[in-house]
């Protein structure tokens, strides 16, 4: 029994040493469009949902000043009634303190590293932009977040067209929060209740 005991808790120590390391972690992200600019008109209106998903790595790539820069990666997103975006190379910079009383979260994704989407109308997308600003009392540190609060300043959140900044989507961020993962105690206690199993039967 002490065996048993013993290797479910060496389980438990590698599972929960494995989720302390670096892993992409999934982000969920929604929100609603506040904007619309006259070329898009076609295809997008005010009060369309924002929904989508992407991969953040856990541990930074870098840092700048008070901001952290997370590799960002698997993104998609949907507007409104089907328009979708993809993208497999972006960035999240969470800034604490980028200039005095300023605090913002900015995830981003642009053409040249493969942002894809169908054309508008002649208009091709080239940027996404999830950029949410705060005053000093929105971030306490520049470290990912389960749930990143909802900006307290500007949120300037968009899809820009054709490298044209009055060819825009913009909405406003309702979600983005971490998708959360499997618990590791259900993961243990399942693996533990099948030795027990295991053992009365036998």
């Amino acid at each position: 029994m002490k065996t048993r005991v013993a290797v479910v808790a060496a389980i438990a120590a590698a599972v929960v040493g494995n989720s302390a390391g670096a892993f992409p972690q999934p982000y969920r992200i929604s929100g609603t469009v506040t904007a619309v600019d006259a070329p898009l008109g076609s295809s997008f209106k005010v009060g369309d949902s924002v929904s989508g998903q992407v991969l953040i790595e856990t541990v930074p790539g870098g840092f700048n000043g008070g901001t952290a820069f997370y590799n960002a990666s698997g993104f998609s997103a949907s507007i409104g009634s089907g328009y979708t975006v993809n993208s497999n190379e972006g960035s999240l910079r969470v800034g604490n303190e980028v200039a005095p009383g300023l605090d913002h979260v900015i995830l981003d994704f642009t053409s040249p590293n493969g942002l894809v989407g169908p054309t508008v109308d002649g208009h091709f997308p080239d940027y996404f932009d999830l950029n949410m600003n705060y005053d000093s009392s929105g971030l306490s540190s520049s470290n990912l977040l389960p749930h990143f609060p909802l900006a307290t300043l500007n949120d300037l959140s968009n899809l820009r067209f054709d490298v044209n900044d009055s060819i825009e989507v913009r909405f406003r961020v309702t979600d983005f929060s971490a998708v959360p993962e499997p618990s590791v105690l259900s993961y243990v206690v399942g693996i533990g209740g099948g030795m027990m199993m295991r053992r009365r039967r036998g």
